[in-house]
Formats: C-alpha cells, sequence, structure tokens
C-alpha cells in the first residue's frame, strides 16, 4: 500500500498540513516510479551484457583450445621432418655404399617420416 494511500487513512491530522503533506507524498511516489524504469531498462542492459560476455569467453576459450592443439601439431610436423631427413639421410649412403638392407629400409622409413609430416590436420570447424 503506497504511503499516500496511508495518509489518506489518518485522521488525527487534520486542514491544510494534512493535504500538504498527502501532496508531497504523491509527487515522491511519482517521481520514485519515474526513476524505477531507466533503471529496469539498465537491469535489462546488464543481464544482456553479462550474457554476450559469457558467450564471448566460451568462444575464447575453444579458440585457444584449437590455438594449442594446433601449436602441438605443428611442432609435431617439425620433429618428423627432421628425423625424417635425418634417417633418410644416414639411409641414402649405405643404400649406395653397398647395404643395400639396411640402407633401403632406412631410406625407406624415412622417406616415410618426411611424407608423413605432410599430413594436414583437420579442426573440428573443418569437419
Amino acid at each position: 500500500m503506497p504511503l499516500s494511500e496511508a495518509l489518506d487513512g489518518l485522521n488525527r491530522i487534520n486542514g491544510g498540513a494534512m493535504v500538504l503533506l498527502a501532496v508531497q507524498t504523491r509527487a515522491l511516489e511519482v517521481q520514485t516510479e519515474d526513476q524505477k524504469s531507466p533503471i529496469r531498462s539498465l537491469v535489462a542492459s546488464v543481464d544482456d551484457l553479462r550474457t554476450k560476455y559469457h558467450e564471448e569467453s566460451m568462444r575464447c576459450a575453444v579458440l585457444d583450445q584449437q590455438l594449442s592443439s594446433l601449436r602441438q601439431h605443428k611442432n609435431l610436423q617439425q620433429y618428423m621432418t627432421t628425423i625424417g631427413g635425418i634417417v633418410a639421410g644416414v639411409g641414402l649412403p649405405l643404400l649406395c655404399g653397398g647395404s643395400i638392407g639396411s640402407g633401403a629400409t632406412l631410406t625407406a622409413v624415412g622417406l616415410a617420416t618426411l611424407a608423413g609430416s605432410f599430413w594436414k590436420f583437420r579442426t573440428e570447424s573443418e569437419k
């Protein structure tokens, strides 16, 4: 029950003082209601911004995880390229030098490792 209605129900104060008090009370109630409207819109705006912030933080976490995965894959490719080059580099002289069995094996393993280093990594968004 608003205060102005409560004041209307009081019979203790008579005359002009009661009228003045009731008018002032109603004016304050109107001002209060006028101030609640912008506050409600600000609360709605804050809720909307909070939702957008949460969505973007989740998106950022997903992108961060994808970046980490791509970095690991890139490191693996570099290691495979290095190891494949070394193994093929050791196998070719053995192949040409007369040790055909071990030379062919090392060359084949080295070339297979080099070929595997060019394997393309696909992320979930590309599938």
